[in-house]
């Protein structure tokens, strides 16, 4: 088979890397692929960037339109496109894809497009976290309110067009099929890790090499912009460290961004890393801790919460989208934005014992392991190639 993936960013962030991951994974397995990019972090000579146009972010605001002014035109032109056998769209926006092309991808080729957010079935936004803040797109900036125009030109590529949807989540499968696009069909394949690459390392050998305190409990927060980034529910576990400070029992680790406000960083319970790319070094924080404090906003399915279960580390959560579905009986759901629960969850998992905590740390690692591992995720997608290559029925 030959495989065109087309995708936001290769190998950097965090749900960004499962494009590159599946095409990897089906390229080990003997097959040809190739992939587009808008932004471009490997030296993969299959990885093909998408020129940018600098002018796209003012326009698309004076517009008032995310939909155009992009140069993905340009990849039907190129030999990766008109080989493919099959193209597999990811992300599509953030400035790099014009929605017409996606409507003539659907009429040339065979198309799945794998949704990880709701910015398929809204007007731009793409969590429910910001969704409910979303505010009018004026043309111009004071006259009409674009957003339902978007929106309608979305509607009218799906009523016309035919393309298989891979979704990695219950969750987001039930949103979709509530909305605008529930016309196409839609697969269940879960959302995955390298469960090699994450696995338990020993907690006090983990400490040592990070020289982290072996005689604390360790709680461990992990966000693309750190003790900042407030979709992932960064304020809450400001409030956790304010409430818990007087307790030298315990330290919380902070993993991203840059460090934050005096208060915070003044506090001797607190130790902020910064933002880490290094997968192995991940590995270690979340063998080193007690379990992750994720109070998320808004995500479909984090692929931290994945890699911490993988090491062997338990979670306290919101009830947020397709998180609980991860997480099961494995760790505390607490009820969405209720600072009050949250802090028992906490509270749980600090009584745990040693023992407990092990027993409960197994669960988690078996879980994902039968799950959520990389390997599986690949093998459904090449199945899932093949047999949308091979249907008549679909473009």
């Amino acid at each position: 088979m030959n495989i065109l993936t087309i995708s936001t960013i290769d190998t950097r962030g965090g749900g960004s890397k499962i494009p590159y991951n599946i095409m990897d994974g089906i390229r080990k397995k003997g097959h040809t692929v190739s992939m587009f990019v808008g932004y471009k972090y490997s030296n993969d000579p299959d990885v093909h960037k998408i020129p940018l146009n600098r002018l796209y972010y003012r326009l698309s605001k004076i517009f008032a339109n995310d939909l155009r002014f992009a140069k993905s035109g340009m990849i039907f032109k190129t030999k990766e496109y008109q080989d493919a056998d099959i193209i597999n769209c990811h992300n599509i926006h953030s400035g790099f894809f014009n929605w017409a092309d996606f409507k003539r991808m659907t009429r040339e080729k065979k198309v799945i497009w794998t949704i990880h957010d709701l910015w398929p079935i809204t007007s731009g936004c793409t969590n429910i976290y910001g969704c409910r803040q979303d505010k009018p797109r004026r043309v111009l900036g004071f006259l009409w309110d674009n957003r339902n125009h978007l929106l309608n030109e979305k509607k009218k590529v799906y009523e016309t067009s035919t393309f298989d949807i891979v979704v990695q989540s219950e969750w987001i499968m039930n949103q979709l099929k509530k909305s605008i696009i529930n016309n196409q069909k839609m697969h269940l394949i879960n959302c995955s890790i390298d469960t090699n690459k994450f696995r338990d390392f020993e907690m006090n050998q983990s400490r040592e090499e990070l020289g982290l305190p072996k005689d604390k409990k360790i709680i461990l927060f992990i966000a693309g912009h750190g003790l900042s980034h407030q979709l992932k529910g960064s304020d809450y576990v400001k409030k956790m460290i304010l409430d818990y400070s007087e307790n030298k029992d315990i330290l919380f680790v902070a993993i991203g961004g840059k460090k934050d406000e005096e208060k915070i960083k003044s506090n001797p319970n607190v130790h902020e890393t910064g933002y880490i790319e290094d997968e192995n070094l991940l590995a270690k924080y979340y063998s080193a801790s007690n379990f992750l404090l994720y109070p998320s906003l808004g995500d479909n399915l984090a692929l931290a919460v994945l890699e911490a279960m993988s090491c062997g580390l338990p979670i306290v959560s919101f009830n947020t989208c397709g998180i609980p579905e991860a997480i099961k009986d494995l760790g505390y759901v607490a009820e969405y934005e209720n600072i009050v629960d949250l802090r028992k969850g906490v509270d749980y998992m600090l009584s745990l014992s040693t023992d407990q905590k092990k027993i409960l740390g197994q669960r988690c690692r078996d879980n994902i392991v039968k799950h959520h591992s990389l390997q599986k995720m690949v093998d459904e997608h090449e199945i899932l190639y093949s047999k949308v290559i091979n249907d008549e029925n679909s473009t």
